[in-house]
């Protein structure tokens, strides 16, 4: 179908146009080319050549386009292959190619072709009538008009179809046949317009009714036939009173080719293709981040840089009607690239070669155009240097990407490609190269829209050629964290790797141009950014270009890390008991930061136990309570956020465990006679608090002889009624629990034996005691059979305090005999006189007695005295010995005080003899007139003060005589050894008073036994 040997015009305006020959045949020997039957060029060609192909093309006249006018006409003369000559509006020239072969076939095709058939050369190919009627595509017929602007194709003034575009006609059917919707191609094939349909919902107009519409004697559709509402085979649709609202998303193309932008057109429709009006809005994703939101424009342009390259690009399209979403459309982008070309172009390669990828590469750019196609236009060339020796036709559309820095150097001029009709070219990354003349093509569009003469050259302009820029550019890390300063430098050089200074370089991050720097004397400039947000971060630097030098970029990527973080986890201590409270903590930081603020998970396991957040210091904590024996671990997770990474703690591994009581037995007696009852008691306790209702077994022996339950102090008893001789062992066991560990308490032993008694032996290890110094008497009962002490335990004895005088009872003490019979008790001394004691058990008891003064001084004790200044109190052969060996009365004053009402005895031994003795006794102040004055010396009363008179009454006193001083109701009398020799009646001034002895110089008194009885 594709057809080997064609003629067409391509004219956009008045006189201007192009004739194309084109020939394909294998093994052609020459090809001529003929205007009104006169050679106008022609090519020869030797077998060995093996030539294949071949293009030509006239023009009416001829144009140079430059980079500088890229779609303005120019105003070069015409040359001398040109001549100038009248040039009507459409030419009546006749053109023909004939084409020979070495296999002996000669081809000849005319132009312009006949409407009608003549049976010459100028007649149409008919074959391609034949394989349009397969297709159902008939072969164009027009009517005459003047208005050759807009006839089909452009200037045409034939009524009918010429074989070139009718060929490409049936060519772009059957090409778009198996991938294109059924509604398109017939839209398409019948009016010319193209249309895409790209959605789903869309291709429900697949099931259009064809037997409705379809003229089956033509076999052509009804061209007046107007769409009726859901008109479906499957009846799916019909007659539905909601009409429904659809979301359409159409791009100008799925494959862009680097640098390229893509352009997305929306529609909200009905189902009738109505456009809805209403609040819709559309929200956009690329690649799962929103790329832009509440979008409410009719199309949108994504830039170039937007999109990944050799990496498919997924679009998200979000349909709103207000803030309701009720439709979504998804489409994916390829960006085509160095590694994703159609067809690849390499100065060692060969044209026999398939030319799909690198390693089986073309050799020529002519024979990579010439496959093109047009799904099929991405040519790549490789690096290096591509020689053309004459201006290369663009029949098709098509892009030319440099990979590598290559150079397409011509050989014959300035003219480097001549760009068909509706065709364009796009050049990217190419250096076009003539002599000393070159242009670096960063990237270019070249389109012939049917506004030039004679097709569209690109060409350079000798002579005029700007100098390459490069940009060299770097950073000084490949990888960074949130807050470090990324430096960035570059070099703005020339293609002879010159400095270029004083040049304006604008660095864009992230495609947002953040600063514009000027390059010093080197070429050099430089700038420092604050990473601010994790992931990738493109970096480009741009320079614009300038009448001498040509524009560069360059661009560079980092990435950007979150800051990371450290997380510390412990627990208060590794061991807990049930109950007890677990805490758990730990701390946030990065590095030395402390992070507060910040949501911290807490996890049992693998179970989330809460949620906290850390203070200020980046502390954070949780209590828990163990609620179960088992062993724990924990760990908390920080799970980051825009600046932090994540981060887990190290696990904290605890064990809970059962709580651990006490458990206690006790016997109230451990020895007793056969018939005596004795009680078993204890107490099961956790931290000294009573576990109420547990079960404890009691033992004897080995043998549990009852289950106690314990009351809510945790306490728990049982009496025993001895039957038997023997020793019993006893103890307890409380059995583990859930909750508690089982325990055993320690033995206790009862024994039992027929033993009895008849006596108790009442002792007492003192017979005086003294209730101002507040003295104690231990008193033992033993229990005895006879003389014999008996060994019963638990027998409690009654120890009665009672008064010699008139047997009232002071106390009653009690006590339990131990496991020796013994029962002891302590009185406290209370000043009350004589004192009988009865020890009384079981009616059995004993007697003894015991004298209980207010004051007592066996006459070794001084602490309890006052002793005046300068006199010596000491104890000599355990009496006290008092005396003063400078001048002037002094006294040592006994600590007890009556008051002037009470009645009392004084009474003491005489301890030494000697000369010069002399003793004092006083009451109040003793050189008053109202005090008494009693006083001895040399060994006799010589003489008596008492209230200023002095008897003449003298008595001899020997060592070991007992002295008394007597107040009763007001009468003071002496005695010696209890023969009274003094009395008087008193009366005192003084509420209160003391007693003591009364020195001077020389004066010797020793005392012992001093006794202050109250009466």
């Amino acid at each position: 179908m594709n057809k080997r040997c064609l003629i067409w015009k391509d004219q956009t305006a008045p006189y201007d146009y192009i004739i194309n020959f084109v020939a394909n045949f294998p093994n052609m020997k020459s090809v001529s080319c003929y205007k009104n039957d006169a050679l106008i060029y022609s090519e020869h060609y030797t077998y060995e050549e093996n030539v294949s192909s071949f293009i030509y093309f006239y023009d009416s006249s001829d144009e140079t386009i430059s980079m500088e006018d890229v779609f303005e006409e120019t105003d070069e003369e015409p040359t001398d292959d040109e001549p100038e000559e009248e040039i009507p509006i459409i030419p009546a020239d006749t053109f023909k190619i004939i084409v020979e072969t070495y296999d002996e076939y000669q081809i000849i095709k005319g132009f312009p072709e006949n409407d009608t058939r003549q049976g010459n050369e100028f007649d149409h190919d008919y074959s391609l009538d034949r394989i349009g009627q397969i297709d159902g595509i008939p072969r164009k017929e027009y009517i005459e008009t003047v208005d050759y602007a807009n006839t089909e194709p452009p200037y045409n003034n034939r009524l009918t179809e010429d074989d070139y575009h009718y060929m490409n006609r049936i060519l772009n059917y059957n090409l778009l046949f198996h991938n294109t919707p059924r509604p398109v191609l017939e839209i398409w094939k019948m009016y010319g317009i193209f249309s895409d349909m790209i959605n789903r919902e869309q291709y429900l107009f697949k099931m259009f009714d064809e037997n409705h519409h379809l003229n089956k004697e033509t076999g052509l559709y009804d061209p007046n036939w107007t769409p009726q509402q859901w008109e479906h085979k499957d009846r799916l649709c019909e007659l539905t009173p909601n009409l429904g609202q659809f979301f359409f998303v159409s791009a100008n193309t799925l494959l862009p080719v680097k640098n390229q932008s893509i352009r997305f057109d929306f529609k909200f429709l009905n189902s009738l293709a109505e456009t809805l009006t209403g609040d819709y809005n559309i929200t956009i994703f690329l690649n799962e981040e929103e790329y832009i939101t509440q979008y409410t424009n009719t199309s949108i342009t994504i830039p170039s840089d937007a999109l990944l390259d050799d990496e498919p690009n997924l679009f998200q399209f979000i349909a709103f009607e207000g803030d309701q979403q009720f439709s979504s459309e998804e489409l994916i982008v390829n960006v085509r690239g160095c590694n994703s070309a159609d067809w690849y172009v390499s100065p060692n390669g060969d044209d026999a070669n398939d030319g799909k990828t690198n390693q089986t590469a073309f050799k020529t750019i002519a024979k990579a155009l010439n496959s093109v196609n047009g799904e099929e236009n991405l040519i790549v060339l490789t690096s290096g240097t591509h020689t053309i020796n004459q201006i290369v036709s663009i029949p098709y559309s098509c892009t030319l990407l440099g990979c590598g820095s290559p150079i397409v150097n011509s050989t014959k001029g300035l003219k480097f490609f001549n760009v068909l009709q509706n065709q364009t070219l796009n050049i990217q990354d190419l250096t076009l190269q003539h002599d000393t003349s070159s242009t670096l093509v960063s990237n270019a569009i070249y389109q012939n829209n049917n506004k030039t003469r004679n097709g569209f050259y690109v060409v350079i302009s000798e002579g005029v050629g700007k100098i390459i820029s490069i940009i060299e550019l770097d950073t000084d890390k490949e990888t960074y964290t949130i807050g470090d300063t990324i430096t960035i430098t570059g070099t703005l050089l020339d293609n002879e790797n010159t400095g270029l200074s004083n040049k304006q370089v604008k660095i864009y991050v992230n495609n947002v141009l953040v600063d514009t720097v000027t390059t010093l004397n080197t070429g050099g400039f430089s700038k420092t950014v604050t990473a601010e947000t994790s992931g990738n971060m493109t970096i480009r630097a741009v320079f614009d270009g300038d009448e001498e030098y040509y524009s560069s970029t360059e661009g560079v990527t980092v990435h950007v890390n979150k800051k990371p973080v450290t997380i510390t986890f412990t627990s208060n201590k590794v061991s807990y008991v049930l109950g007890e409270t677990i805490t758990l903590s730990g701390t946030l930081k990065q590095g030395i930061t402390n992070i507060g603020s910040a949501s911290i998970e807490i996890y049992d396991g693998e179970t989330l136990l809460d949620t906290v957040t850390t203070l200020s210091d980046g502390t954070f904590s949780k209590t828990i309570t163990a609620g179960t024996v088992e062993s724990k671990s924990f760990h908390a997770v920080y799970n980051g956020d825009a600046t932090y990474e994540s981060a887990t703690s190290s696990n904290v591994n605890v064990t809970i465990t059962k709580r651990t009581p006490t458990i206690s037995l006790l016997t109230s007696k451990s020895s007793v006679s056969t018939g005596d009852s004795y009680t078993l008691s204890g107490a099961l306790l956790y931290n000294g608090t009573g576990v109420a209702n547990a079960s404890v077994k009691l033992y004897q022996g080995q043998s549990v002889i009852d289950t106690l339950t314990t009351a809510n102090d945790g306490t728990f008893s049982k009496t025993i009624t001895s039957t038997a001789e023997g020793t019993f062992t006893y103890h307890v066991v409380f059995d583990a629990t859930t909750t508690y560990t089982g325990v055993t308490s320690g033995n206790v032993t009862v024994t039992v034996s027929d033993v009895s008694f008849d006596a108790i032996e009442l002792t007492s290890d003192k017979d005086i005691l003294s209730a101002y110094d507040e003295e104690s008497a231990t008193l033992t009962a033993q229990l005895m059979s006879g003389t014999t002490p008996v060994a019963i335990a638990g027998e409690t004895v009654t120890f009665e305090v009672r008064k010699t005088g008139d047997d009232s009872l002071v106390e009653t003490l009690t006590a339990d005999t131990n496991s020796s019979g013994v029962a002891t008790v302590s009185y406290l001394g209370k000043g009350v006189g004589d004192l009988n004691i009865k020890a009384e058990c079981m009616l059995v008891f004993k007697i003894c007695s015991l004298k209980d003064l207010g004051y007592y001084n066996d006459g070794t004790k001084l602490s309890d005295l006052t002793i005046g200044s300068g006199v010596s109190c000491t104890v000599s052969d355990g009496a006290l010995r008092i005396s003063k060996s400078t001048s002037g009365e002094a006294s040592v004053t006994l600590p007890v005080q009556f008051t002037n009402s009470d009645n009392f005895i004084i009474e003491w031994e005489v301890a030494c003899n000697g000369t010069s003795q002399r003793t004092a006794f006083w009451l109040n102040t003793p050189s008053s007139s109202t005090g008494l004055w009693c006083c001895y010396e040399g060994g006799h009363f010589t003489g008596n003060s008492i209230g200023g008179s002095i008897p003449t009454t003298t008595t001899s006193l020997e060592v070991g005589d007992k002295i008394y001083l007597k107040q009763e109701d007001g009468v003071i009398t002496l005695l010696k050894n209890d023969e009274a020799f003094f009395s008087k009646s008193m009366s005192f001034s003084s509420s209160t008073y003391k007693f003591g002895y009364y020195t001077n110089s020389g004066r010797v008194q020793c005392v012992d036994n001093i006794k202050i009885t109250q009466l």
